[in-house]
């Protein structure tokens, strides 16, 4: 019966984005400060006149057309709360952490085609942003919290979209100022220096659970949002820390 769950989930959940445009930007735009001499060599010879930004939301963009229909499920995974990743029933389409690693592979492999290998890190540098918007490994039930209604500021939303963007978009920053803050928040630079696994950020996201549902009724107040706040940047910033370990260590070759 789970599994059953989970392929009638597809065609809903599918259709969520994990941040806006703004948040992907910013994400890759933390990643591209921290990229190894050797790195922004070899992506420059994948993306002339490119960056991370540049390419961050390709794959919200193809995800909808015919030719890449098939990637929607990448973008995120579904694991119900006395679950873990690894124990639950993956979806057979694939997900956000089967994803990131399929593209690694093919992204290192310097035999493989160009135009693959650029494929692959449009796929990561998107993807690795995805993985660290908490309700992107989100519950079955409501879809990553798209099917509930709340309402913010007056604003009638559901909890995905809130997460997605509101919470970065109110802070009314454009991209460099939005890095600069966040960046400025952890001095000592303490969360970018620890070994991570795609499971660890799975359980990461599912760990906020107890403060993302923790509202009253529909309505999302101003201590709710401050708190969510906290989380969006600390994700955002980790996630641009995280990408450029991953991106320098697929290039150390």
């Amino acid at each position: 019966m789970k599994r059953l769950i989970v392929l009638i989930l597809l065609p809903f959940y599918s259709n969520a984005f994990a941040w806006g445009v703004q948040g992907h930007k910013i994400i890759a735009q933390v990643a591209q400060t921290r990229l190894s001499a050797k790195a922004l060599m070899e992506i420059s010879k994948l993306i002339p006149k490119q960056t991370l930004p540049d390419i961050c939301v390709w794959a919200d963009q193809v995800r909808t057309t015919p030719e890449y229909k098939f990637t929607a499920p990448w973008h995120y995974a579904s694991v119900d709360d006395n679950d873990t990743y690894e124990r639950s029933i993956h979806n057979p389409a694939g997900d956000v952490i089967v994803a990131i690693t399929n593209q690694l592979e093919i992204l290192k492999n310097a035999k493989n085609p160009q135009s693959q290998r650029v494929e692959a890190l449009k796929f990561i540098t998107h993807f690795m942003g995805d993985i660290h918007q908490p309700l992107h490994v989100g519950r079955i039930e409501d879809h990553g919290g798209n099917t509930i209604q709340v309402n913010y500021q007056g604003r009638d939303t559901n909890l995905h979209a809130l997460w997605d963007s509101s919470f970065i978009e109110e802070q009314m920053l454009n991209v460099d100022k939005y890095v600069d803050s966040i960046v400025a928040e952890d001095k000592n630079d303490t969360l970018v220096t620890k070994e991570f696994t795609l499971t660890q950020i799975a359980t990461e996201d599912m760990s906020y659970r107890q403060f993302i549902y923790n509202y009253s009724g529909k309505i999302i107040d101003a201590t709710y949002a401050k708190g969510a706040k906290e989380i969006v940047n600390a994700r955002l910033k980790l996630g641009g820390a995280r990408l450029a370990e991953l991106l320098n260590s697929a290039f150390n070759y």
